[in-house]
């Protein structure tokens, strides 16, 4: 009997001595606005050219980029102090233009309609910190895609083209955080091995089978937002959890 009392001793002061585990949650939510670069630097398309009298069929570059602006949200999320998070950004954005070669004919296409032009990075970030400044670097998996459709009369010339890219980004950006109040400024840049591409133009005759292609984007910006701050604690001790 006395052997189980001093056990049952043993176990409340052992129980009771636990240090307090407790979780620090810091989420930076950033609203911001960029400008955005999209270059498609690799592809090929047929077109037929005239060699005389005859209509012959040869394999010309394609390229092109993408002018934009539009607004990002986003959020990092780091635990305790350690210096590794969650990052992820999306953004809007609408195509200002877009100069492009195709068919042997390079051109410059303005006064784009505007569309639903996106991009989506989600993956970890390191932050260096000194004290409310740090120095963040994010790898992250990417999605974008971006449109510039022109119809200048629908007996005129009409333009197509589009975008669709996944890849990786590397975001490099400088942040400041006081109390809740945050703001950053950086560059994204991204890379799209799997791009597929969508292009035609009443003016120009080329295949729309456009292939071998590779884009990379590049998205400088600033944002500012809120820090929220969030810790959860908890004891164990002879009367349960608290």
């Amino acid at each position: 009997m006395k052997t189980n009392k001093s056990l049952l001793l043993c176990a409340v002061l052992f129980f009771s001595s636990l240090p307090v585990f407790s979780l620090d949650i810091t989420t930076d939510v950033l609203l911001g606005g960029f400008y955005n670069y999209s270059n498609v630097f690799t592809g090929e398309a047929n077109y037929t050219k005239l060699e005389g009298y005859d209509n012959v069929t040869v394999n010309g570059d394609y390229n092109a980029i993408f002018r934009a602006g539009g607004g990002s949200l986003g959020f990092d999320c780091f635990f305790n102090p350690c210096p590794f998070g969650i990052y992820f950004r999306a953004g809007l954005m609408g195509v200002s233009g877009v100069e492009r070669t195709a068919g042997g004919v390079t051109d410059k296409i303005d006064n784009t309609e505007i569309g639903y032009n996106v991009f989506f990075d989600v993956g970890g970030v390191y932050a260096f910190n000194f004290g409310n400044f740090s120095l963040n670097v994010a790898p992250a998996v990417s999605i974008l895609f971006v449109n510039a459709e022109n119809r200048e009369s629908i007996f005129k010339r009409v333009t197509l083209d589009s975008l669709f890219g996944v890849g990786m980004t590397a975001d490099i950006y400088a942040k400041y955080r006081y109390k809740y109040f945050v703001c950053s400024a950086g560059c994204a840049a991204s890379f799209y091995p799997l791009a597929s591409i969508s292009s035609s133009d009443t003016k120009i005759k080329y295949s729309t089978n456009i292939h071998d292609t590779m884009a990379y984007n590049l998205r400088p910006y600033i944002s500012i937002g809120v820090s929220i701050r969030e810790q959860t604690a908890s004891t164990i001790s002879a009367g349960g959890n608290n």
